[in-house]
């Protein structure tokens, strides 16, 4: 999911870039959670995405709609809480 900061100075600028970013198929979904900040200076992205591969990609499309404004990509990897308790139960069961 992408948002905009309620607090963006720019808000114009965020629902941009935030479309550019909706649109795209891996970034729409429930992988990803970026919040979008901007002000006249500078746009932040903030948040977790669930493949590291989707962090430059959000960067490289945010400096597309951004213009002249620097973008900041504050973004971490989170792994998928499913898989890696499953992943835990079954490494467990094998070592009895």
């Amino acid at each position: 999911m992408v948002t905009v900061q309620v607090r963006s100075t720019d808000p114009i600028t965020a629902w941009r870039i935030r479309d550019v970013l909706a649109c795209h198929p891996l970034l729409a979904g429930p992988r990803v959670d970026i919040q979008i900040s901007a002000d006249h200076d500078e746009v932040v992205l903030r948040g977790w995405v669930a493949d590291t591969r989707l962090i430059p990609m959000a960067g490289r499309l945010a400096r597309t709609s951004a213009g002249r404004r620097s973008v900041q990509v504050e973004l971490q990897h989170q792994a998928r809480c499913r898989g890696t308790a499953a992943t835990s139960q079954t490494r467990a069961a094998g070592a009895r």
